[in-house]
Formats: structure tokens, C-alpha cells, sequence
């Protein structure tokens, strides 16, 4: 008899506790995603005269699609390299400041070593370099290190 309300409590806690989690997680309206392996955050959807449409804002890791799928956001390349302490200080304070950064402001972690093209295209001779974008591709602005808040003073 006291195993089976044991079991039985066990079982009603377990239930409670997932409930509730499931409650917070889908009641806010900028929650974290995971998108490449670096979060964001996801708005509600908008409607648009051909579809619903997920608009993201955030820190995402490099991907052509993103400076073409995201027209009309603000878009900064950050040319990251993994071995690079101030490279690694600016992806930290980004991720813990997330819910920090403009509606309209896209991040995109580029990879320093692995893309070439990009530092040629942009003349990025050095790592924890950031580079704003129009919805083109074209070069806004450039320049070299810097926090979060200097990110969204240069914007």
C-alpha cells in the first residue's frame, strides 16, 4: 500500500513539473531555438501576402541563405575565429545579451579561417573583425573588435 501512493505521488510530481515546463516554454513570445548550434530568438510569426512567415532575430551561424532570406533586418557579419580570445569574449557576451539585441538585427557568426571568399569579398585581413551588410551583400561599414553595445551603436 505505501509503495503504490509513493508510485502514485512520484508520478502526479512528475506530471505537475512537466506541465509546468511545457506552460513556460510555449507562453513566451521571444523564446531561445537553436539554429546551427548558436541560439536565437524566435518572434511570433507575421503574416505576409503570400504566406506565414518566421521571422528570426538573433545570432545564427553563417550561411549564405541568411543574407538573402532575411530582407529588411539589419545584418552584421562577425568574423570569428575559435582560437581567438576576443573572438570567443564578443560570441560570449552576444549569447548571454541575446535577449539584448534590436528585432531588426541579425548577427551572423562567420567562420574567420574557413571563408575566404567572404574575407576577400569584404578585404577582412583580421579575425573579430564585423561587417554591416545590406540586404545585398554590400559593404556598409567595417570595423574591428568591439562589445555588444558597439554592435548596436554602429547600426
Amino acid at each position: 500500500m505505501n509503495k503504490d501512493i509513493i508510485t502514485t505521488i512520484i508520478i502526479i510530481a512528475f506530471l505537475v513539473l512537466a506541465g509546468g515546463f511545457y506552460l513556460t516554454s510555449t507562453t513566451s513570445d521571444n523564446k531561445l531555438i537553436t539554429d546551427n548550434g548558436v541560439m536565437i530568438r524566435e518572434q511570433t510569426t507575421v503574416e505576409t501576402d503570400e504566406t506565414m512567415m518566421k521571422l528570426s532575430t538573433g545570432y545564427v551561424t553563417y550561411s549564405s541563405d541568411y543574407l538573402n532570406k532575411y530582407q529588411g533586418k539589419t545584418k552584421v557579419l562577425f568574423f570569428h575565429a575559435n582560437w581567438c580570445p576576443t573572438c570567443n569574449a564578443a560570441d560570449k557576451e552576444i549569447n548571454e545579451r541575446l535577449g539584448e539585441l534590436p528585432d531588426d538585427l541579425l548577427i551572423i557568426k562567420t567562420n574567420y579561417d574557413k571563408e575566404s571568399d567572404l574575407k576577400k569579398k569584404y578585404g577582412v585581413t583580421y579575425q573579430h573583425t564585423f561587417v554591416l551588410v545590406d540586404d545585398q551583400g554590400n559593404e556598409l561599414d567595417k570595423w574591428n573588435g568591439g562589445s555588444l553595445d558597439e554592435i548596436i551603436e554602429r547600426i
